[in-house]
Formats: structure tokens, sequence, C-alpha cells
């Protein structure tokens, strides 16, 4: 009963205590603090604080005092009214503090606060309070007013943003559920919650503990979706300039994942920093950050499947250094190259719009750096094959590196061992063509019993930023020769090299056409491809079944491509040559583009030993030649080659494809010589001599069989344009089908003109043409005998001797020597001309055979053009002989050794007809008749001229009769000529070619009256006599 009292009195003092504190809030009037409330916060802060909601005493289950819509007005200037809205604020004391006599909040809880923070244009921020009242009292001073201590702040779903007005940007965390206890911001304080800040979900904890000897112990986590930190250590000073120690542990997906999520977090722009395909990043190990350097020492970071440990020190004051040591059980280079490549940049950007106005510095800091590295790899990924034990020392000073130390083993059990403190390195490969196919290098085209092993070895230095290689020698399948120079350390790689060797066989190296394959590598070499500078010297040079001498070559090499500064050859088959361009694919399918030149002695075997075409029938001999060329060994495209040889110049562009037969297609073709008789001697292979100027200017294709001409040619003083086909066989075949805008003098292209002896080069325009005279110089019949021939030919104006055809269209076909003439038509002095026939060079003598008619002669054109006038004059007046004559039936034939020989052995007959018009150009008519009416009385002559005055004078007369060729000169037989009152003159007569002379009788009757007029003498002033008798 005892022990049942003492309960009952316990659970009644309780129950009495409990009602007590359960009547507290209705017996205590919270409100009447508010006041009180309200003037503490105005002097503590200078800001004024409004309670709109109600205050409340709360005893259960926590005692506490509540305000409901609680405001908190901003700084003066700032963009909001209200830097805090609540709201319900709870306020739970420190019972340890009222145990000691102190009024202390043990926890300030805010519910859904929106907390608005942000700084001025100055940089001073809203939270930084002016205070006011008992903020200024002095210390140990007796406190005036309500203070309030706060133990520890908790937010309930709140929301905080921050504006930074420099520029323009706002952070904001929201659905913020955090509780934190700030002693002091320089520690201790202690921060742990959950947000949404910028839409990205994020945990974060931080302490900071009071200072100590060994400074604020401190701890760090975050975490969002893509990964976790946490650091776990020291930091000396809690600011900016402290230096933190301690363990760092990192975890996360992807790291630019994780990059991005913070960093945007923070109010930053995404970077541009993408590290997809690398794996999930983990880092642990303890590191240390200042503003001098950043260390991380034991660390383990990994990255997918590569995985590095060992320590690092990143320099940054006073000068940027980076050291340490670093082991790799395995790097895949080739994901990080890739990763590399892309962009990577954290400035935002505003930053980037300064900086791009900005100058840029001369040179990087980073350019200054200096860097001890020790770096071991077990297994490298690089070009999708392995690099095994890989190790190297890398020093830079001032961003100049050397390298003390290089070991590795390439792909295709090539190792590399180069270590500068013995002064030795050597390279040694016994897969060669494995190891070139892992540096893209296409060698498919050689042999695959070639480019097996390759050994070098040889003195090394290290010099400022390289390698100085020296006394090297190597060997390559067995081919020595000895090699130095200089590797640049730096990316890409590259070198200078020169190598010396006494014989190399180029031939057996070289690829081959049916290696070509599909996966012949071609394009623009990889710009990450090493870049190898070699000068080359053989002595002898094997190549194409022939010794080169002397080769001296400049070249760069990069993946599959070389190329040339300068490759020349002292002597290949007696030439000199030198190129220079570039080489693509040069170990499969090669792929040139070179300029070259060629001073060669014996071009024929040149030609041969090139496998291009050449001439049949002769030898070139002496020949140089310039340009480019660009193509494969298939096909190429020449470019502005010009030639010199056989006393010709010439110029082509164009294509030459080298199928069987060679094929050439030159679309610019030039060819100049003041004597074509070397060219066409060879060509045809007789020798020939007075052919006198060529110029060819236009298109020319072919093989090694066949060629075709369109375009100009200038020959002989004449300019012609069309096309020439020729056959290219022991025997010359041509088809011609050319158009002449000029003259075409067939007395030069027969030799007979003096002048066609001499070089003979066209004019410009057209000249008006000139009678060539006969001469005894034998006619060179080997040109016509040299050839055959198809000619269809159109001639403005052709001559031949004194004679001129207008509009001369030509069709003849040329046969051993033998021309036979289908047609020969044109305009002939006012009339038309249409001939045929042969004429045959195939004997030592020309012989002519032709046959036709001259239609609508003008004999006034005829006479000044064969005789220089076509007047006569006598007894004070002259006759202008005038009139239009047919000459039918013509069959002309003719044999000699030069043109006089033929002019004098033509022979020939045929039918003239038509009229003359004799015309008084001189003196009246009237007169004339008058005056030799009345000298007839005394003188035969007079009155001959008189009758012909009075019949055949001022009219058209009819005339006919028969003419021959013979003996030199021209003969008329029995040519009648009816006049006026029934007068007739008969012809009879000759005319001598050889010496232009005249001897003809003109018989004239009229009525009784019968005259007889002899005219003998020079043709071009005859003596005239005249005799007068009945008409019997």
């Amino acid at each position: 009963m005892r022990l049942r009292w003492k309960i009952s009195v316990a659970v009644g003092v309780v129950a009495a205590i409990a009602a007590t504190l359960a009547l507290l809030p209705r017996l205590i009037d919270v409100e009447a603090y508010k006041p009180a409330m309200i003037e503490a916060v105005r002097a503590a802060t200078g800001r004024e604080l409004v309670i709109d909601g109600p205050m409340k005493l709360s005893v259960f289950p926590v005692p506490g005092i509540g305000a409901g819509r609680v405001h908190f007005s901003n700084a003066v200037g700032a963009q909001g009214a209200q830097m805090i809205d609540v709201r319900w604020v709870a306020v739970t004391p420190s019972w340890w503090a009222l145990l000691q006599g102190r009024i202390e909040v043990g926890t300030l809880t805010l519910y859904r606060p929106t907390i608005a923070l942000e700084t001025d244009a100055n940089g001073k921020p809203n939270w930084q309070f002016d205070p006011g009242g008992g903020s200024t009292q002095a210390a140990g001073a007796p406190s005036k007013g309500m203070h309030l201590a706060i133990g520890r702040l908790a937010i309930v779903n709140g929301t905080i943003t921050y504006r930074n007005p420099r520029n323009e940007k706002t952070i904001a965390a929201e659905e913020v559920n955090a509780t934190a206890s700030v002693t002091s911001f320089q520690g201790p304080f202690e921060i742990d919650g959950r947000a949404t800040v910028n839409g990205i979900p994020l945990k974060l904890a931080a302490s900071v503990g009071e200072a100590t000897a060994k400074g604020h112990a401190a701890e760090l986590s975050l975490e969002v979706s893509s990964g976790k930190l946490d650091f776990k250590g020291t930091l000396d000073a809690v600011t900016p300039e402290g230096t933190a120690r301690g363990h760092l542990s990192v975890e996360t997906g992807l790291l630019s994942d994780f990059v991005d999520a913070v960093w945007s977090a923070l109010g930053g722009t995404a970077p541009d920093f993408d590290t997809s395909g690398a794996g999930r990043f983990s880092f642990e190990g303890d590191v240390v950050v200042s503003a001098a350097q950043i260390a991380a020492n034991t660390f383990d970071m990994r990255m997918g499947q590569d995985a590095a440990t060992g320590s690092l020190v990143l320099g940054l004051a006073p000068s940027r250094s980076l050291s340490g040591r670093l082991s790799l059980s395995r790097l895949d280079i080739d994901k990080w190259l890739a990763i590399l490549e892309r962009p990577i940049d954290f400035a935002p950007a505003a930053v980037k719009a300064a900086v791009a106005g900005a100058p840029k510095p001369a040179t990087s800091p980073w350019s200054e750096m200096d860097a001890d590295l020790t770096i071991d790899v077990a297994e490298a990924t690089y070009r999708r094959d392995a690099i095994r034990d890989l190790s190297l020392v890398l020093d830079i000073k001032k961003g100049v590196a050397s390298l003390p130390r290089f070991k590795a083993r390439l792909p295709g059990d090539m190792t590399i061992d180069v270590d500068t403190a013995s002064g030795r390195f050597g390279l040694v490969g016994y897969h060669l063509r494995q190891t070139l196919g892992w540096l893209e290098v296409d060698m498919s085209g050689v042999s695959r019993a070639l480019l097996q092993t390759l050994k070098i070895d040889g003195k090394v230095a290290s010099a400022r930023g390289s390698l100085q290689i020296t006394d090297g020698r190597f060997a390559l399948d067995g081919t020595s020769g000895t090699i130095g120079g200089t590797v640049f350390l730096k990316m890409p790689l590259a070198a200078t090299l020169h190598a010396e060797m006494d014989r190399f066989d180029l031939d057996s190296y070289l690829p081959k056409p049916e290696a070509t394959t599909a996966n012949a590598v071609s394009g623009a070499p990889d710009p990450n491809a090493a870049k190898i500078g070699l000068k080359l010297k053989v002595g002898s040079l094997d190549f194409r079944g022939q010794t080169l001498k002397d080769v001296q070559g400049d070249a760069t090499l990069q993946g599959n491509l070389m190329q040339l500064a300068g490759f020349k050859i002292a002597d290949v088959v007696g030439a000199r040559l030198g190129l220079h361009g570039t080489v693509q694919d040069f170990g499969s399918v090669p792929k040139f583009d070179l300029g070259f030149d060629i001073a060669a002695s014996d071009a024929d075997r040149l030609l041969d030993y090139v496998r291009l075409p050449r001439f049949l029938n002769g030898k070139i001999g002496p020949l140089t030649a310039s340009g480019a060329v660009a193509g494969t060994f298939s096909a190429v495209t020449v470019r502005d080659v010009a030639m010199n040889f056989l006393d010709a110049e010439s110029r082509v562009s164009g294509t030459l494809t080298f199928t069987q037969p060679i094929a050439y297609d030159f679309q610019s073709f030039f060819l100049h010589t003041k004597d074509a008789g070397p060219l066409v001697s060879v060509a045809s292979g007789r020798a020939m001599s007075g052919v006198g100027y060529i110029r060819a200017t236009g298109s020319l294709k072919g093989t090694a069989d066949k060629a075709s001409f369109n375009g100009e040619l200038r020959a002989r003083g004449s300019r012609m344009n069309g096309r020439l086909d020729a056959t290219l066989d022991a025997h010359l075949k041509i088809v011609a089908d050319l158009k002449i805008p000029g003259v075409l003098k067939v007395d030069r292209w027969l030799g007979i003109d003096p002048k066609s002896i001499a070089h003979v080069a066209p004019v410009e325009g057209n000249p008006a043409p000139t009678p060539s005279p006969t001469t005894q110089q034998p006619i060179d019949l080997t040109a016509l005998r040299a050839f055959d021939a198809k000619l269809t030919l159109e001639a403005e104006t052709m001559t031949l001797a004194s004679l001129e055809i207008g509009h001369a269209s030509i069709d003849a076909v040329l046969s051993n020597g033998v021309t036979t003439l289908s047609k020969l038509t044109g305009d002939f002095y006012g009339g038309a001309v249409a001939f045929a026939g042969k004429i045959d060079a195939s004997g030592p003598a020309l012989s002519i055979d032709l046959a036709g008619d001259l239609r609508g002669m003008a004999l006034d054109q005829f006479l000044r053009a064969t005789m220089g006038k076509n007047t006569l004059t006598s007894s004070g007046f002259s006759i202008a002989i005038e009139g239009k004559v047919d000459a039918t039936g013509l069959h002309i034939t003719g044999q000699g050794l030069s043109s006089q020989d033929i002019r004098n052995a033509l022979s020939g007959a045929g039918t003239v007809s038509g009229y003359l018009h004799p015309v008084v150009v001189e003196g009246s008519t009237a007169f004339a008749h008058f005056a030799a009416s009345v000298g007839g009385i005394f003188s035969s002559g007079l009155a001959f001229d008189a009758q012909v005055l009075k019949s055949f004078i001022d009219r058209e007369n009819p005339t006919s009769g028969q003419m021959t060729l013979s003996a030199g000169g021209l003969a008329i037989q029995d040519q009648k000529v009816s006049g006026a009152n029934n007068a007739v003159a008969n012809i009879n007569g000759r005319a001598s070619f050889a010496d232009d002379t005249i001897d003809t009788t003109v018989t004239l009757q009229s009525g009784d009256d019968r005259y007889v007029t002899i005219v003998k003498g020079s043709l071009t002033s005859p003596d005239l006599s005249t005799t007068r008798g009945a008409t019997r």
C-alpha cells in the first residue's frame, strides 16, 4: 500500500505540473513581447521586422514560441522590399542557457521561408547589417534591450535566391531543407541539407571547426545525381587565400556530367566539356590546395579502364611548374585524344566576349612552365594497338622540353631506348611492316619480303627542346647507311634527319600496280602524325633496271604524304633530273604532283627509260624540258611543260594515260621552229631540208601510233586553221582538213619559190599575193615522198607562179609521192577554174598531168596579173584590153627537176572562146579615129590602127580559137575575133615563157582592105609592123 501511495502521489504531482504547463499558453500573453522583439531586431540589424500573424506559446511537445507571417525588410536600394518572408517562425529556447540565466534560442525554425540574397553595385551584400542600439555597446557593458543568440537554424521547404547585379544572374535554391549552426563564419559552423539549385538536385554537408594549433578541422560532402565528392582535413584559415589539406574522394559517373552539375548549380553556363566514352571516374588521395600550388599525393585515379597512381604537384606561384611521378597499368591514348579534340571551355559568355576584344598576349604563361615528370605505363593503346613498357622522364625548363630517358616497345616488336645520360640510343624492329601499318603508312604495294627489319643505333644528346642524333648507323633489310639529325620534342612529333647510302635498290621497294588494294589510305595526312624531314644522299640508286648516279633528296614525310623540297639525280641514262612537289600514298598507290626539269643528251634513251612515246623513224638527240606533272603511274596531268628539241620549242598541257598503247590528250599545244627540217626528218625517217618555219597552236591528242592536231598551223608563209590526223608508222600518213584565210603559195610548198629555201615566217593579216619567179633551183621532192596524205583544203587565195586562184578548194590524195587531185576549183581572174589530175613526185623529177576548164576569165585581170598591164599604146592613144574568155578542154602536162624545167616542158591544148572588149583609156576616140584615118593615107600602120578603132574599139567582139602549150610557150592558133562592119581579125602566134618574148601575126580583113600586123619582141614592149593589101 505504501508503494502504491507513493506512485499515486508522484502521478498527481506530474499531472498537476502538466496541467499547469498546459494552462501557461492561456495564462501568458506573448503578444506583449512583440514590440520588444521588433525593437531588438531593429537595434541589431537596422532593419524592420513585421509580424503580421499571431504569436503563440506552446509547451508540448517542445516548449517554444511561434509567430506567423513574418517579414524582414531588405537593405536600402535592394531590388525587393523584403529580404525574408516566412509563413511561420518557431523558436525553441536553449534550456542549458536558461539554467545559466541567459536567453538563447536553441533552434530557430523557418517554415516555407523565401529569402532573397543580393549584392549591390558596390559588392555590398544585403545580409551585412547596420546595427543600432545595443549593437554599439562597449565590451563588458550591460546589455540594452533584448539580445538573442541563435544556436541552430532550421529551414523547412524554403526558397533562397541570390542575385549578382554585375552579371544579372540569379542562383535559385528551391525545396531547401537544411540545418545550420553558425557560431562564426570563421568557425565553428556546420551546414547540412539538400535543395534543388538552378534545377540541380544536390545534397551538401560542410563543417568547419574552431581554430586550433593545427588549424580548423574541416569536412565537405557534396552529392549530385552524377557523383559525390568528400573531403576531410584541415584549413589553416577560413579565407580564399587559405590552404586546405586532407583526403579527397570523388566518385562520379561521367566526370563531365558531375562538372556540369556543379558548375550549373554555382550559376555558371554549362561549360564546353565532354568526357563521354571515358567511363566512370574516381579519385582517392591526399591533396593540398593553396594559392601557390595544387598537390595530389599517393593518389589512385581511375577513368573507365584507365588507372593511375602516383603523386603530382602543380605549382602556380611564383611560376607555373609540374612535377611528380605517374604509374599507369593501362592508358587508352586514342580515347583521350578523341576527348581532348572536343572543345574545352569553362569561361562564361561575358568573359569570352571581353577576352575576344582584348589583345592576345604574345605568349601563354603556360609556355614558360617547368616540369619534371616520370611516367611509367605498362600498356598504352594508341592507333588501335598496344605500346608496352613505356617509360619516360620529361624535363621542361621555361617551356622547352628535354627527354633524359625514353623506352618503349611499339607494335611490331619495335623497341626504342633513349638514354641521354649515357649518350646512346637504339631502335630495333623485326616486324617493320607491322609497325608502319600501325602508323598508317600504307606499304601494301611493296613486296612482303621487304620492309621487315630496321636497326638504328648511335649517339644522342639532349638539347633545348630536342634530341640531337650523331654518328648513327642504320640497316634496312640488310642495306646499311649512316644517319643523324634532330628529333624535336613537341606534338606532333617532328624530326629533321639526314641519311647516306652507297647503294639502294629502289626497284625492289617500288609499289607493284597489281598490289593496289581498296584499303589504300588517301587524303590529307593526320595532323597529329609525326612529321619527319629527311635529307637523303645515295651514291647509286637502282631503278627500272638502270643505275642512277649521285641521288640527293630533301623530303618531309608525314603519314602517307611525302613532300619533296628538292630531289636531284646527276645521271639518269645520261640526263640530269630535278623534282619538287608531293607524293601521296607513296607506299601503295602513289599519287604525285611534281614539278620537274630535265636536261638530256639522248632524249630517245630517256623516253624509252620512262616508257613514254617517241618518234619511230629517227632520233631526237638532246632535249631540255621543265613543267609539272600530277597523277599516278596509270595516268597523269601535265601542266605548262616546256620542251626544246630538234631546233624546236614546244609547250603542252593536258593528260597522259599509261595504258597500252600510251595515250595523250594535250588540250593546250604549242610548237615553234624556224626550220622544221630536223623535226620532219625524225618523224618521217627521211632526211629533210628547207622545210622552213612552222608554228602550231591548238590541241594535240593521240597515242604512239596516231596523233590528231586541231588548231592553227603556220608554215611557208601560210596561216592555216583546221585538223590534222596522222598515223605514225614507218611511213607517215596524214589526213588534213584545213582552211587558209590568207594566201597559199604553192610555189613555196613545192620548193619553187627561192624564198622557201630561207626560213619563211608568215606575216600577220592577209598579204596581197606576189608572183614567184621560176628558177633553176632543183625542187626538193623528199617531203612529198616522206608521207601519204588525204587533203581537204580551202584557201582564200592560192598562187602558183604568176597565176592566182581565189576561194580555192582542193581535194587530193597523196600516196607514195603521187598526188591525185580530184578537185581544184576556185575563182580565176573574174571567172572560175575547175581542174583535176595528178602531180607525181615519186621519181627524180616532178611531173604534172592536169585537165579542166577555165570559164569567164576577165582578160584585163589576167593580163595585169601575168604581164603587169592590159594596155597598148599607139599614135598618141592607149587601149585597154578587156573582155571575158573561156578555155575549155584543157589538158596540161609537164615534167622537170626545177620550176624552169617544168615551165619549159609544159604541153597541152584547149579551146578558147568568149569576147574581147578594147577600150580607149588615154586620148579621144574620135580624134584618134580621125588622126589614124588621115595618117592611114600615108602609113599602113596608121591605116591598121584606124580600122581597129573603127571595127573593134568600145564593143564586145566575139572570139574563138585554139591554144597549145609546148616547148616553154603558149601558141594561139586561128584565134578569130569578129568586129563591126564584118571586120574579122585572125591571130596566130606564140609567146615564150622562157625568154618572155612574143611572135604573133594578126590578120585583119574589113571589106576590100586587108592588114597584116606582126607583133614581135619582148612581151613588155614588142615591135609592130603592118602591111596593107587588097582582099583577094
